[in-house]
């Protein structure tokens, strides 16, 4: 049997801790058919009723890995073992890491430690690729210590919606001193997801900016930055000569007012998505150069999670008709979606919404 004719009737994923009863209604919503099986923090798996291959869809939207369960085993070799019963050959690459590594945005040295101990058992086993970086079309096994003595296995074909770093980390878990807000995360970890890359013929517009955190990253693209919020920058932010702030509550903003070519835009005002997507919606519909947005949207009452299409339905409609939505490591209570006018890899992938 090929690797890539390898199929579960289980499918697990992994999301942020917390994020369970989101996944659950999500998934509950969009595959009736998945019968939930068994969780963790951070780790869910699902009984499908029928076989799933390695190119299983993205099942959630707050999925940061996902693939197919071949169930698990208390200690590496076991569990290595038992993946290569269900794969038949090696993987392309292994990612093996801890469970609550998902919930951190720098790791604590104790799972640091557990996972070089875990890294050092692996090797006695295979000379696979550990933890590199996952490129498109190679087959990854997921070694996962959900529990002491419980390693969880899986599989996935990578594709673009697919994070290609072990565990969906970005490559960057800690934030700078110098960052004014841990929204410096977000948009940092935003653009690494995406891959655009601002450069200094860029005018980018940046609402609910106030203290600076993510205009700091947009700032050091080298592009021209507006700036949208009532609230106190930082001092640092207000200094750059690349900024110039528009001390208005979003609602307030003419358009007539903001410079001609303006070709991108970040969104993250801490409201409620209903409250303001209508306005933001006008308010973008009227830059005819927006290429690209990047929009934080705020889930800060579960319920809000049924008025996702809604919210879509206003992004689109303020010009960008290409979506991809997900929960990134920096987000907490919330949902990234990145908007874009042109097809994109992310957009245009099979598990897109």
């Amino acid at each position: 049997m090929a690797m890539l004719d390898t199929q579960s009737p289980f499918l697990f994923l992994t999301c942020q801790p917390g994020a369970e009863p989101l996944v659950k209604a999500d998934i509950q919503a969009r595959y009736p058919a998945l019968r939930f099986a068994f969780s963790r923090p951070g780790y869910l798996t699902y009984k499908s009723e029928t076989l799933l291959g390695l190119d299983v869809p993205r099942p959630s939207v707050f999925a940061r890995r996902w693939g197919l369960s071949f169930g698990w085993k208390p200690d590496i070799a076991q569990a290595w073992d038992l993946a290569q019963t269900h794969l038949q050959r090696l993987p392309d690459i292994v990612h093996l890491w801890a469970r609550e590594s998902e919930a951190n945005d720098a790791l604590p040295p104790e799972i640091q430690a557990r996972e070089a101990s875990l890294l050092a058992e692996i090797t006695k086993s295979t000379s696979t690729p550990i933890n590199r970086e996952a490129l498109q079309g190679q087959v990854v096994l997921h070694l996962i210590e959900i529990d002491p003595e419980r390693i969880a296995i899986g599989a996935s074909l990578q594709s673009p919606p697919h994070r290609s770093s072990v565990a969906g980390r970005p490559p960057f878990l800690s934030i700078p001193e110098e960052a004014p807000s841990r929204v410096w995360g977000k948009v940092s970890e935003a653009f690494w997801r995406t891959k655009i890359k601002p450069n200094a013929r860029d005018i980018l517009l940046d609402i609910g900016c106030a203290p600076g955190g993510g205009t700091r990253v947009l700032l050091d693209f080298g592009a021209q930055v507006v700036g949208v919020d009532a609230a106190q920058m930082h001092p640092s932010i207000l200094a750059n000569k690349r900024f110039h702030l528009l001390p208005l509550v979003m609602e307030n903003v003419d358009p007539k007012t903001l410079p001609t070519g303006i070709s991108g835009v970040v969104y993250d005002v801490n409201l409620s998505p209903k409250l303001m997507l209508g306005h933001l919606s006008a308010l973008l519909s009227a830059i005819p150069s927006l290429q690209w947005g990047f929009f934080t949207l705020k889930l800060n009452q579960p319920s809000l999670l049924g008025d996702l299409k809604w919210m879509l339905k206003k992004i689109r409609a303020s010009g960008f008709p290409h979506l991809f939505v997900e929960q990134l490591v920096y987000n907490r209570q919330e949902l990234f979606c990145f908007a874009s006018k042109q097809a994109h890899a992310l957009t245009e992938a099979p598990s897109s919404i």
